[in-house]
């Protein structure tokens, strides 16, 4: 076997090794962490990502698969909250879903004594379980105090 084959056997190692680091732990690995889980130099893995671009796309999925699966969590617990009729996690479901109805004590004052616009985006599918959520709720939350 060739110096080079070897060295690309080597590399292609480390980069499987790192992507899967990366993607199975990505509840909460960064790329610092997921390079020493995969016991491969950080630098040299952005080297490999700015020469490949396969590699570069692969890294991103891991990435936001790593999003993805924060966002379940969150969301898991936020359902749970929910579920027991805790009221400040209900505020911040209302918040989110409808901002300009569940923010007007929220006025905020600028720099010049003007009131500063407070603008929420959620994501379609976030604000679809919530409502699924607070329509399901077995202790619905009647009021916000």
């Amino acid at each position: 076997m060739a110096k080079s084959d070897k060295t690309d056997t080597k590399t292609g190692i480390k980069k499987k090794r790192f992507l899967e680091a990366l993607e199975n732990k990505s509840y909460g690995v960064s790329v610092l962490e997921a390079c020493k889980i995969a016991r491969v130099n950080r630098q040299y893995m952005y080297e490999l990502r700015s020469e490949d671009p396969d590699f570069a796309m692969r890294w991103d999925q891991a990435i936001l698969f790593g999003k993805q699966t924060l966002q379940d969590m969150a969301m898991s617990v936020i359902c749970e909250q929910l579920k027991s009729g805790d009221k400040t996690v209900a505020m911040f479901v209302l918040r989110q879903l409808d901002p300009q109805t569940w923010n007007k004590d929220r006025e905020r004052v600028g720099e010049n004594a003007g009131p500063v616009q407070m603008t929420h985006t959620v994501s379609p599918r976030f604000a679809k379980v919530m409502e699924r959520l607070l329509r399901e709720t077995e202790n619905p939350v009647t009021s916000i105090t």
